[in-house]
C-alpha cells in the first residue's frame, strides 16, 4: 500500500505563490519515465486523533487518498492543490476542527473531499473548485453562520459514514445563487 506520514501532533507546511511545499510519490521525477508515478503510490498525510495539521501552498498527489484526518484530528488546507489520488483528496470523520479554503481538487478516484464535524463552518469551507469530479460529502453540523459557496464543487448531503447534515438552532447557513446541493437515498 505504500509509505504515509502519520502526525501525531503538528505538521505545518506552508509554501508560498511562487514554491509551494509538494507531497508526492518517490517515483514523480517528472521524467515520464519507466517508473511513471500512479494514484495510490503512497497512502498520504494521515493526521491521528488529537494532530493538527495545516497546509498553505501545498499540492499533494499520488496519494490514495491525500489527507486523511482520524476522529479529533484538525485539518486546515488552503490555497493547495490535491490531484492523482485514488480515492479522495480529503476524508475526515468526526474532525475536531476542519478548514478547506481556496483549494483546487484534480484527478480523483472517488469524492472530491468527505468531511465530517460536530463544528462545521461554511465560511471555512467555500472557494474550492474540483473539475468533473464528484464532489463534497458533508455530515455533521453546521455550528456556525455564514455561506457555503463553492466554485463548481458539488456540495453532497450526507457521507459514507453518516446520512444527515444538520444547521444548528441560531445557526443561518445560506446557500447562494447557482450552488447545487445534492442528497443521497438510502446512504451515499
Amino acid at each position: 500500500m505504500g509509505s504515509k506520514l502519520i502526525v501525531d501532533s503538528r505538521l505545518i507546511a506552508e509554501g508560498t505563490n511562487y514554491q509551494a511545499v509538494v507531497f508526492t510519490s518517490v517515483r514523480d521525477d517528472g521524467s515520464g519515465g519507466a517508473a511513471a508515478p500512479a494514484a495510490g503510490d503512497w497512502q498520504g498525510i494521515v493526521v491521528q486523533k488529537g494532530g493538527q495539521v495545516e497546509l498553505q501552498n501545498a499540492i499533494v498527489r499520488y496519494a490514495a487518498t491525500g489527507v486523511r484526518g482520524e476522529a479529533g484530528s484538525s485539518l486546515s488546507v488552503r490555497h493547495s492543490f490535491i490531484s492523482q489520488v485514488s480515492a479522495n483528496a480529503i476524508r475526515g470523520f468526526r474532525l475536531a476542527a476542519v478548514a478547506v479554503t481556496d483549494s483546487a481538487v484534480g484527478e480523483t478516484g472517488g469524492a472530491a473531499m468527505i468531511i465530517d464535524s460536530p463544528h462545521l463552518d461554511p465560511e471555512q469551507l467555500s472557494g474550492n473548485i474540483a473539475g468533473g469530479i464528484a464532489g463534497m460529502q458533508l455530515g455533521g453540523t453546521f455550528t456556525h453562520s455564514g455561506v457555503l459557496k463553492e466554485n463548481g464543487l458539488i456540495a453532497q448531503i450526507g457521507t459514507d459514514q453518516r446520512d444527515d447534515l444538520t444547521v444548528a438552532a441560531d445557526t443561518t447557513l445560506a446557500i447562494p445563487e447557482g450552488q447545487i446541493v445534492k442528497g443521497t437515498w438510502g446512504g451515499s
